[in-house]
């Protein structure tokens, strides 16, 4: 294994798709239905990536995100969504590491974490 991957999503087929994609990059994957579940996971795991989606019932992933500020180490993290209301498609504006677009698609998901500096697979 590369290194361990959060995804955060509330719909079950998103989930399992990205879990999949970014387990073939070597990542061992854990998976959370959505914020409260991923900070629960968080608390009792060091995780090198975060894979949120955007948009969820209860709390957006930007929101998510921002949580983990003062987390020590901090994990990268990367907002998937596949809305045109995102606020910026720029990650810089966000404040996240990176911006992945739906449908994710596999070498989109190894380029992503090749340009974050982390270990992958080659697509």
């Amino acid at each position: 294994m590369t290194g361990e991957a959060l995804i955060v999503d509330d719909d079950p087929v998103s989930r399992a798709v990205l879990a999949h994609l970014v387990a073939k990059n070597g990542y061992d994957v854990h998976e959370a239905d959505g914020p409260e579940h991923a900070r629960e996971l968080l608390d009792d795991d060091a995780f090198d990536v975060v894979f949120s989606d955007y948009r969820m019932p209860d709390e957006d992933g930007l929101t998510l995100f921002r949580s983990l500020s003062g987390r020590v180490p901090k994990p990268r993290f990367v907002l998937v969504s596949g809305v045109v209301d995102l606020p910026s498609a720029d990650p810089a504006e966000l404040g996240v590491d990176a911006v992945l677009p739906k449908p994710v698609m596999t070498k989109a998901v190894a380029e992503c974490l090749e340009a974050l500096g982390l270990p992958h697979a080659t697509p």
